[in-house]
């Protein structure tokens, strides 16, 4: 009878450990992290697709200028959307996911801008619910500063592009 006591009290056991650590991902807090997560790839993948566009016009008019203070301009444009590029880039290599998330959500990432998701999913074993979802916020609010920097970047090449072209056709 002991012996029989001490296989339940064990296999309470493993139940409470597997009733504990069950699927996080049904967690208000991991979907609402999953959430913004998304939404932060999401608007990553659109951040990058104007910057490789806006990178092909200035390559383009580059390629046509022929008053050198323009050439220097847009070679400078072209850093500037270089270095906007690498921003972005970082913040996407140091991104972090949330649990779950590969299994349960398909999201995909447009890879044609030669990047890579490095998720560094062990971080989140020893991280409660609530800091993942603070974790997610802090990336979309990183990503967020990162998007200002750009924006102006990219109204900077905008407007001189404009005035550009305006002096051209004088």
């Amino acid at each position: 009878m002991k012996r029989f006591k001490s296989v339940v009290v064990v296999l309470v056991g493993m139940l409470l450990i597997a009733s504990c650590s069950s699927d996080r991902t049904k967690n208000v807090q991991i979907k609402k992290a999953t959430e913004i997560h998304l939404k932060a790839i999401a608007k990553h993948d659109s951040i990058m697709d104007i910057l490789v566009r806006q990178k092909k016009q200035v390559e383009t008019s580059l390629e046509s200028e022929t008053i050198n203070s323009n050439i220097q301009s847009y070679k400078a444009m072209l850093k500037s959307l270089e270095k906007s590029m690498t921003l972005l880039n970082e913040w996407d290599n140091n991104l972090v996911g949330v649990p779950g998330l590969k299994d349960k959500h398909e999201h995909s990432h447009d890879h044609s801008h030669d990047h890579a998701h490095h998720h560094n999913e062990e971080i989140l074993d020893d991280m409660s619910d609530r800091e993942i979802l603070e974790l997610q916020k802090a990336y979309s609010e990183h990503l967020d500063k990162i998007e200002d920097k750009i924006s102006e970047v990219i109204t900077t090449i905008e407007l001189y592009s404009q005035n550009a072209e305006e002096t051209t056709e004088k």
